[in-house]
């Protein structure tokens, strides 16, 4: 009986593993979406931007783990690097949550 009652909970653990990275999928494609939605601050420098793609790693975060928060920020750096490219070699890409990119 207790061997039945093992594969059960190895079924339950499996699964709430294939949920969890299916919603760290889920909010890394909406942080990247809304990584290309950045708005220009009309009373700070011009560099200075307000960008709306942290939201998704923050509640991925606080729902998920901090694991997850990191692999959902991971994969959001790595989209913009490869669809935008970078000409600091990456060095902007690693401070993200900073609001002060350069332009």
């Amino acid at each position: 009986m207790s061997s039945n009652t093992n594969a059960v909970r190895t079924q339950q653990g499996a699964g709430a593993r294939t949920r969890n990275i299916a919603f760290t999928g889920m909010f890394a494609a909406i942080a990247a979406v809304l990584m290309f939605l950045e708005f220009p601050l009309p009373f700070a420098p011009s560099f200075y931007e307000l960008d709306f793609s942290e939201v998704p790693v923050l509640i991925g975060t606080f729902a998920l783990g901090p694991v997850s928060g990191m692999v959902i920020e991971l994969i959001k750096i790595l989209v913009k690097t490869v669809i935008k490219g970078t000409h600091t070699a990456g060095v902007s890409s690693s401070a993200a949550p900073c609001a002060c990119r350069p332009a």
